[in-house]
């Protein structure tokens, strides 16, 4: 079998095309009528070789076929990982054909949501640059969308955040915000990944000295309550930045808006904010590293 999925790989013509789709439909037929037996029979190795296929119809089907694999257990994501999709998607991320970037994009959004995973990924070179394009180099709102959400799911697991750091992810994700005003569920998803990316201690830093506090206090004014939870919770861990303390303290809108988180947020963020206040009260001798999860 393998053989033959090489033989059909070779073609560039139509007809070939059409045989690799009609040798893919089956294979998924196949996984349909039993995922499990499909996997532990060595279906992938069938599968994931039609990603080099030159006929964009098969990569975007193998893309939606892959996703939906990803999403169905962390196991088979990792499985897929092992067998070298990751690299296979990221290149056809920056396809200039629409369903088969969408296909792509989406599985590398499924496929990181383990710990393992996300960190596994995240190790690939160019994902990060890949993801922020889509996110603010195209002009496409289905796509920016899947693509915040992907880094906000990488964002999600500590391991990541350090090569998310290392592309600029934190400002890509405000320029993203700037340009997305008014469109809720982009929003919420910018949100959520910035919150992600604030926990990482660097990140807090880059905050505070890029001069970007406006931008959280201005999402922490936001009509929606999901995108007010998660700046609340970016206030929070960037103002535990013990280097962030001065900065904070000279902020009158910073301080305000942590004692309406202390008031107005969930118990938790309230709680939270509560003891945020106390620690920015403290001696300059005492160090703030609790980060909010």
């Amino acid at each position: 079998m393998r053989a033959r999925v090489k033989e059909l790989l070779e073609y560039d013509c139509t007809e070939g095309f059409e045989k690799q789709r009609g040798f893919l439909k089956e294979l998924v037929k196949l996984m349909n009528n039993d995922v499990d037996v499909f996997m532990k029979n060595g279906g992938l190795q069938l599968l994931l070789p039609f990603l080099e296929s030159e006929d964009v119809k098969v990569q975007a089907g193998v893309a939606g076929v892959i996703a939906t694999l990803s999403a169905r257990s962390e196991e088979y994501a990792c499985v897929l990982i092992h067998e070298g999709a990751a690299e296979s998607l990221i290149r056809l991320c920056v396809s200039r054909v629409r369903p088969v970037v969408k296909g792509a994009l989406g599985c590398l959004a499924n496929m990181c949501k383990g710990q393992e995973n996300a960190v596994a990924i995240a190790s690939h070179d160019h994902l990060f640059e890949v993801i922020c394009h889509i996110l603010n180099g195209v002009q496409d709102l289905e796509l920016n969308q899947i693509a915040a959400a992907a880094l906000a799911n990488f964002g999600s697991t500590a391991g990541t955040r350090p090569y998310m750091r290392d592309a600029g992810v934190m400002a890509q994700l405000i320029e993203a915000l700037e340009n997305h005003k008014g469109e809720l569920d982009m929003e919420i998803q910018l949100a959520r990944g910035f919150a992600c990316m604030a926990m990482e201690r660097d990140c807090q830093l880059d905050v505070m000295q890029s001069r970007s506090a406006d931008k959280v206090l201005e999402l922490y004014s936001h009509e929606a309550p999901e995108v007010r939870e998660f700046a609340a919770m970016a206030l929070l861990n960037i103002a535990l930045n013990g280097e962030n303390k001065q900065a904070v303290l000279m902020n009158d809108q910073y301080l305000s808006a942590i004692n309406d988180i202390a008031q107005n947020c969930s118990e938790h963020l309230k709680k939270m904010a509560v003891g945020v206040s106390d620690r920015l009260k403290e001696e300059d001798s005492t160090e703030m590293n609790d980060d909010v999860e």
